[in-house]
């Protein structure tokens, strides 16, 4: 996994936006896929990205770095809250089960 952020990071830090611009895409479909392996890539990914946008951008100064965080989260953070209620009644029917 560490291998995986790193070569991430590389191509975010490079790539993204500009030649990367269906990255958000990728990532919310992978968060969809239902596939554990695809959902933690998913969420490496995004990690990445944030940690980019956070660092990244306030030196560079040619992109308001709260707006592109900001365009993150609309994009990705939805699904993540879809993904935290579905686990979350998971939980309540196995809990259920267990009485």
């Amino acid at each position: 996994r560490p291998q995986i952020a790193e070569t991430i990071k590389a191509v975010v830090i490079v790539d993204f936006p500009e030649r990367w611009p269906g990255l958000l895409q990728m990532i919310v479909n992978n968060l969809q896929s239902g596939d554990d392996s695809r959902l933690r890539a998913a969420l490496i990914a995004l990690r990445v990205v944030a940690k980019v946008y956070e660092f990244k951008m306030e030196k560079d100064g040619d992109v308001n770095p709260r707006a592109a965080l900001n365009h993150v989260v609309e994009q990705v953070f939805p699904k993540i809250l879809e993904l935290n209620n579905a686990l979350e009644q998971k939980l309540v029917e196995t809990r259920g089960m267990d009485d």
